[in-house]
């Protein structure tokens, strides 16, 4: 560690790096047939969100009965055009493999079949009547146009670590300090069960199905890859107000005690990313992250010599 006596926000590379990262309660899921006609493929990423267990009076039925902990969003989602067919062929095979038998073996042979079947419909589309268009030649717009996209996030645990790999394993590992794996965390439950319930609004009249996450599913399970796909990474350099829970201060620079209970940290070193955020939002962090990235500019703008 580098010990020092300057002046400015205080970073305090310490045992605590590495230490309160938290995926945000990420989550993203699809919905194969949806009884109106969408379009995930144009205009603004998301249109619309909700917000559940939440304890704001404007939107909460009763806040009383209200577990702050429970909290998350669902937005809708757009994807990008060059992913459509990834997409539209993507989940109904998963929703077929997850539909069948387990076991590792059933997986392989439920793979081969539906490659065989597409090839052979590929083949057969060619010969079939010529005045009708077959599927194979649908846009990416046609692919995907009863089919939703919704991702989430919500209040996770927030005790992941980074630690460097040992041999045999990337340079960058992590793991949860509470011994679970980061699907297990209690949110995500929470998470499927709202997207149940937008599953039977969402659905045709009779038809029922569920939300599938294409890297949390039987199959993923049956392969032992289940993993959450995060797009908001937080912690890592969290927040504090002594060393021995943080790395950084909240930039309180006129307290002496705070800037000793810091010390040591390293001279002109800031961090204004989302690594300084001390917990899961469960919602979009990106306001957040430009709102302290503007303090912090403030802050460095403030130390320069007049």
């Amino acid at each position: 560690m580098l010990r020092s006596k300057a002046k400015g926000t205080l970073v305090n590379l310490s045992d605590k790096t590495g230490f309160g990262f938290s995926t945000n309660g990420d989550y993203v899921a699809f919905l194969d047939e949806t009884a109106e006609r969408t379009s995930i493929l144009r205009g603004p990423v998301t249109t619309s969100f909700g917000h559940f267990n939440t304890t704001d009076p404007k939107t909460a039925s009763d806040p009383s009965q209200v577990d702050p902990m429970k909290f998350h969003t669902l937005e809708d989602q757009g994807i990008p055009p060059a992913l459509a067919t990834l997409v539209g062929v993507g989940e109904p095979f998963i929703r077929s493999l997850a539909a069948g038998k387990r076991g590792l073996w059933w997986v392989v042979v439920a793979a081969l079949r539906f490659g065989l079947r597409r090839l052979g419909h590929y083949w057969t589309a060619f010969w079939n009547n010529f005045r009708q268009r077959q599927d194979i030649f649908e846009s990416e717009d046609e692919i995907t146009n009863k089919m939703m996209c919704v991702v989430a996030m919500g209040r996770e645990a927030s005790v992941g670590q980074f630690r460097l790999g040992g041999p045999g394993e990337t340079p960058l590992r992590i793991s949860r300090t509470d011994g679970k794996k980061f699907h297990e965390d209690p949110i995500y439950d929470e998470i499927r069960n709202s997207l149940a319930r937008l599953e039977r609004v969402l659905s045709p009249a009779g038809k029922q199905q569920e939300f599938q996450n294409p890297f949390f599913n039987p199959v993923t399970k049956e392969l032992k890859a289940e993993s959450i796909a995060l797009s908001h990474p937080l912690g890592g350099c969290i927040m504090a107000s002594d060393a021995s829970r943080g790395v950084v201060d909240h930039m309180e620079t006129s307290s002496i005690k705070r800037r000793q209970a810091l010390d040591p940290f390293y001279e002109g070193l800031y961090i204004a990313d989302a690594s300084i955020i001390p917990t899961a939002l469960g919602v979009n962090p990106s306001l957040t992250i430009s709102a302290l990235s503007l303090r912090i500019a403030d802050q460095i703008i403030g130390e320069l010599p007049a």
